[in-house]
């Protein structure tokens, strides 16, 4: 019984021991907590951009055919669309880098003295083309323009087949522009900048630069060789540009 009695009390001792240091170390934290400094949060955007050189072009290329029946123009169509075919093929152009971008079939009509005309039956297929060697691409345009009358090149958009280095390098200088601001910010306010808490993208583009060209091709041949000059195509500039925001922690210099 007595040796029960003297087990019990040992434990409680034990048990308030424990209780007397978690309660002092409860304290130390909470005296510890009054001493820490305040933090701020500075929030800013920056953004970055790399210039880029194209290195493959895009266009659309369309033949527009009127007959007297849809069969006609159909045919009229097809002729030109294989001829068009074999200058980019001959171009070392790959098939999955051209598609149909459309075909329709209508009826064309005009009004005189206040009634529809019919004209007859058009067929119009347009082409898609992706172009990977864009040094090619005045002397394509020249030929289609000297072999095939009567069609349309437009879109033209100057571009770059991979800008995935260039974005991570975009991103690299957004980064700092970032960080830049929120320094200013914070030796303007007495702040110690500390580590960014977030870091989210905004945005991201990529530019090309979009001309037209349609009536550039849809001339006739001309035999006059002294007189040809040929399709001058510059690129100009592409850029990629990257927008970030990032949060930073702020403490009180003094």
């Amino acid at each position: 019984m007595k040796k029960n009695i003297k087990k019990g009390l040992f434990y409680l001792f034990i048990c308030l021991v424990l209780i007397t240091i978690c309660f002092s170390c409860s304290s130390s934290g909470l005296d510890n907590s009054s001493d820490d400094k305040s933090s701020t949060i500075i929030s800013v955007s920056g953004t970055g951009t790399v210039n880029l050189e194209a290195d493959m072009v895009s266009f659309y290329i369309s033949v527009s055919e009127t007959a007297r029946t849809t069969g006609e123009a159909q045919q009229n169509t097809n002729k030109k669309i294989s001829q068009i075919l074999s200058i980019l093929r001959k171009n070392n152009i790959e098939d999955k880098d051209i598609s149909t971008d459309s075909l329709n079939f209508n009826t064309v009509y005009h009004w005189e003295n206040n009634e529809r005309i019919k004209d007859g039956e058009q067929v119009n297929q347009s082409l898609y083309v992706k172009l990977k060697d864009i040094n090619k691409f005045g002397s394509i345009a020249d030929e289609l323009g000297t072999s095939v009358s009567g069609i349309s090149l437009y879109s033209v958009s100057f571009g770059v087949q991979d800008n995935s280095q260039a974005i991570i390098s975009a991103r690299k200088l957004a980064y700092e522009d970032a960080q830049k601001k929120a320094e200013t910010y914070a030796k303007s306010a007495s702040l110690m900048l500390s580590s960014p808490v977030s870091i989210t993208e905004g945005y991201s583009t990529t530019s090309t630069k979009r001309s037209y060209m349609e009536e550039t091709i849809a001339l006739t041949a001309s035999n006059d060789t002294a007189s040809f000059y040929e399709t001058e195509t510059p690129s100009g500039t592409l850029s990629v540009t990257v927008n970030t925001n990032v949060t930073f922690e702020a403490y009180s210099i003094e």
